[in-house]
């Protein structure tokens, strides 16, 4: 990446966001979002329909 002209320091944390992702991290669900925020999570039709009208 670095010789097609990414920055260093971004091409690095592509590098880690790839090799996270391609070793199955962050594959399973968690409930941290919902610890951190105390929000339940939403589906995504639910989401859409309240929001429809941004997208409008």
């Amino acid at each position: 990446m670095i010789g097609a002209g990414v920055p260093a320091l971004y091409a690095d944390k592509l590098r880690i966001l790839t090799e996270t992702i391609a070793s199955g991290m962050g594959a399973r669900p968690s409930d941290d979002v919902e610890k951190v925020t105390d929000l339940r999570p939403t589906r995504f039709a639910d989401f859409a329909r309240r929001a429809k009208q941004a997208w409008a």
